[in-house]
């Protein structure tokens, strides 16, 4: 059993194992899959056998978050992050990371930094890497993946989830699944933001837009019989005109749409 340190070394961390061997004509295996501990098989020879554990430099001030259309600085709700480096299991030889077939998605407050202070049941992130992409021929290479909801209580009201944005930063749909609020993302710069846009139903970045007497607009079709509990409402938020319309007289909302001027 080999274990690699799991401390912050000159702004570098434990990235991956590599084991050499004199008989296979002096390639290194790069087993990137593995944990910061491992068992390896050791020739009766020491000479040929050769085991390194490689730090690459990390990186702490990276974002992960969910962002409001109509509130875009508020701090609200969680949102998820694989993360196979992350230390958050225990095993007969002590705490170790997942790797890249374990890791699971933990949902952490937004927005999300995976820095080297803040613990989480008494780890910290410390930091990411840059550079590692997904890639769906080689799915024993570990790689960074976000994940959020469809729909997140905000203030009382439900924000619906619009799309991701990237800024230094690059997602990518993971082979074999479906689920758009997934994503594998590779972080390209020390500070990338990542993001999941949603809208608040009937919220808005205009404090007057939604109240009564001022910029709503509400309709339904008066006199025709089938229609008498169909509402339309038309607002203004983030700079677009949402239209959403309910049919039990405005108990209920159907989820906003934009409108293309």
């Amino acid at each position: 059993m080999l274990r690699a340190s799991r401390d912050i070394i000159s702004s570098q961390k434990y990235r991956n194992w590599f084991s050499y061997n004199r008989n296979t004509q002096g390639t290194l295996q790069q087993v990137e899959h593995l944990g910061n501990h491992n068992l390896f098989s050791v020739t009766a020879e020491e000479e040929l056998n050769k085991f390194t554990s490689q730090f690459n430099p990390t990186h702490a001030n990276v974002v992960i978050k969910n962002e409001l259309l109509d509130a875009p600085e508020a701090s609200w709700s969680e949102i998820e992050f694989r993360d196979p480096w992350f230390v958050d299991t225990t095993d007969q030889y002590g705490k170790r990371n997942r790797g890249a077939v374990e890791a699971r998605f933990w949902s952490r407050p937004s927005p999300f930094s995976p820095d080297a202070t803040t613990l989480y049941n008494g780890e910290a992130y410390k930091g990411v890497f840059l550079g590692q992409d997904y890639d769906p021929s080689d799915l024993g290479r570990p790689y960074y993946s976000i994940r959020t909801q469809n729909n997140l209580s905000v203030g009382g009201s439900t924000a619906r989830f619009l799309g991701w944005s990237a800024s230094g930063a690059s997602l990518v749909q993971e082979q074999g699944v479906s689920d758009t609020m997934r994503k594998a993302v590779e972080f390209q710069s020390p500070t990338a933001t990542v993001k999941a846009i949603y809208k608040g139903q009937l919220l808005s970045s205009l404090a007057n837009a939604t109240s009564v007497g001022n910029q709503r607009r509400l309709a339904n079709a008066q006199g025709a019989t089938l229609y008498n509990n169909v509402f339309y409402l038309v607002y203004e938020s983030a700079g677009k005109i949402w239209l959403t319309y309910s049919t039990n007289s405005g108990t209920s909302w159907q989820p906003e749409r934009f409108v293309v001027l």
